[in-house]
């Protein structure tokens, strides 16, 4: 088995990328992962950062170092990661192991992403005591006073093909996320902790960012829970839920299960609530209407963030957050694919993961 271990990256999904337009295509209309390992060469370099990186697949491990690592970054990264060559992946059956290390000691974390040709992307991600270990994970919860992060560890895997889907460029002007995923196993208690696996999109406005003005996210991201099991310590409020996220540099957010209305429709299973081998079809859809409800709640929150708290909006006001042509909708384009799962868990004594899979994984513009 071709193996790779993976530094960790703590910002490599978080950060607002940078717009070029070298290779884009800015007319399609679907993106599809189908169990396959082997996508082609190009979706294995790992391009600078100076630019939007396409062509790539990218995976976090999200959390803080243990003291026994000395890394200077919360949780052990680098500037340089090995990915994978293409003919590593091009075995009889080839497959790939991605976890966390400390550069300066070499030890492991319990997370870990692996993708197997034809079985799809499965994932597991820790947080607490790690009784199969000899030593401490070397990748920890965030501490409780973490803006945005407080308590949780996550992995995610994002793709950032060379070309982006027009969310809303179709006839029925309806984006869907259409995935095959299962939560297998779980440790977690539903007084304390909290387990989640979800899917994630950012979508961008290609007019804002490319005429950005200061104050503008002209983005927003888009994650939906499959899975959720648990209490989340911190509470949940509706801000919560549809907020400007202080971990990824305040980009407007909305995050709720499959069930949460008005910004999207469920066509599919319902959030899962408990674990099991069988693979549920998930299938979330946002319309166009649905799209503009979301930004114009996105601008009432930054609103009240700032001391204002009114009831309704114009559309200057959201424009100073997403640009001239927010109404626009041939002008949002989906830049990160991703699926993700995340643990909260204030004592790291004690254990919490979630371990599952997705076989596939769809975005298409109806």
């Amino acid at each position: 088995m071709k193996s790779c271990l993976f530094l960790l990256c703590l910002l490599l999904c978080s950060v607002t990328p940078l717009w070029a337009t070298n290779g884009l295509t800015l007319d399609a209309k679907h993106f599809s992962y189908n169990a396959k390992v082997a996508f082609g060469s190009s979706y294995w370099a790992r391009k600078p950062m100076t630019g939007f990186v396409t062509n790539s697949l990218n995976v976090s491990f999200y959390g803080i170092a243990t003291a026994t690592c000395p890394t200077k970054e919360h949780g052990p990264t680098a500037g340089h990661f090995p990915w994978a060559k293409p003919a590593e992946l091009l075995t009889p059956s080839p497959q790939l192991l991605m976890s966390p290390v400390c550069p300066q000691t070499g030890e492991t974390g319990s997370s870990y992403i692996t993708m197997q040709d034809g079985q799809g992307v499965g994932m597991y991600c820790h947080a607490g005591k790690d009784p199969n270990l000899s030593h401490n994970s070397v990748l920890l919860p965030y501490p409780k006073d973490t803006p945005g992060r407080s308590g949780i560890s996550a992995t995610y895997l994002e793709f950032k093909p060379d070309w982006v889907v027009r969310p809303w460029s179709g006839p029925k002007q309806i984006l869907s996320i259409i995935t095959q995923q299962a939560v297998t196993a779980r440790v977690v208690d539903n007084t304390k902790t909290q387990v989640q696996q979800n899917s994630r999109l950012v979508i961008l406005n290609y007019h804002c960012f490319t005429n950005k003005k200061p104050g503008q996210s002209c983005q927003f991201e888009w994650n939906a829970k499959l899975y959720l099991e648990g209490i989340n310590p911190t509470g949940q409020t509706e801000e919560e839920n549809i907020m400007f996220d202080p971990a990824q540099g305040g980009i407007p957010v909305i995050v709720g299960t499959t069930e949460d209305a008005p910004y999207w429709t469920n066509k599919g299973a319902p959030t899962q609530r408990a674990p099991s081998d069988e693979l549920k079809t998930f299938n979330v859809e946002m319309d166009w209407a649905q799209a503009q409800n979301l930004l114009i709640k996105f601008t009432l929150i930054a609103l009240k963030n700032s001391g204002t708290i009114q009831s309704t909006v114009t559309t200057a006001e959201v424009a100073k957050h997403f640009g001239d042509k927010w109404q626009h909708p041939n002008e949002w384009v989906v830049i990160n694919i991703g699926v993700g799962q995340e643990v909260v868990n204030f004592n790291i004594q004690e254990t919490a993961s979630i371990s599952g899979l997705f076989k596939t994984l769809d975005v298409v513009a109806n």
